[in-house]
């Protein structure tokens, strides 16, 4: 076997290997073959009356999932709020049979595309925005001084936005990632967070 169809052929193990976890319609991986486009994946989630696995169809019978390469997600949330748009990743986690987080990663960008998206997240779904800004502030200065410094990230906590629909609801969140890129250093988070229970 030559070393160029190695990595064709693990990619596609590990593509199966995927599929085999995930068992829901509503959260999908396709099958691709080495020389195709990744398939459009979707997840469509009605947490607005509850976030148990049996609300959700939890799509694997672990803790935690993760879906990639272009996921299409749409999602009710409580107090009548709703997400619908594409992100590149997205990671769910729960404990037990209650879904904790999920957390949807756009695409690699530029400080100043990231830090744009950011800010219109924010104004959306009302989040303090200032650990965001002094990061911009940062990342700017060390532009200036003539190393910006990828590494750097920011995050907003859960005390920064209120939960949706009260003390019980999912609280939204937004980080800003390192992509390990050069040209587009940044990735931007938005995630939900339910409160444990009791």
């Amino acid at each position: 076997m030559s070393l160029r169809v190695l990595p064709a052929l693990l990619l596609t193990v590990l593509l199966t290997v995927t599929m085999a976890a995930c068992e829901d319609e509503k959260a999908t991986v396709e099958p691709v073959s080495p020389s195709s486009a990744p398939a459009k994946r979707t997840l469509d989630w009605n947490l607005s009356k509850g976030h148990t696995t049996k609300d959700v169809r939890w799509p694997n019978k672990l803790s935690a999932f993760e879906l990639h390469g272009g996921v299409q997600v749409r999602l009710a949330l409580p107090a009548g709020a709703s997400f619908d748009g594409r992100v590149e990743k997205v990671m769910g986690r729960r404990e037990g049979e209650v879904v904790r987080n999920l957390d949807l990663f756009y695409r690699a960008a530029t400080t100043e595309d990231a830090y744009e998206r950011a800010k219109r997240l924010g104004k959306e779904w009302s989040i303090d925005l200032r650990n965001i800004d002094a990061w911009y502030k940062r990342r700017m200065e060390q532009r200036r001084e003539g190393k910006e410094d990828f590494s750097d990230v920011a995050f907003t906590g859960v005390s920064h936005s209120k939960p949706l629909g009260g003390p019980g609801g999912p609280a939204p969140a937004i980080e800003i990632l390192n992509s390990f890129g050069d040209e587009r250093p940044a990735v931007v988070n938005l995630s939900f967070v339910w409160p444990r229970q009791g």
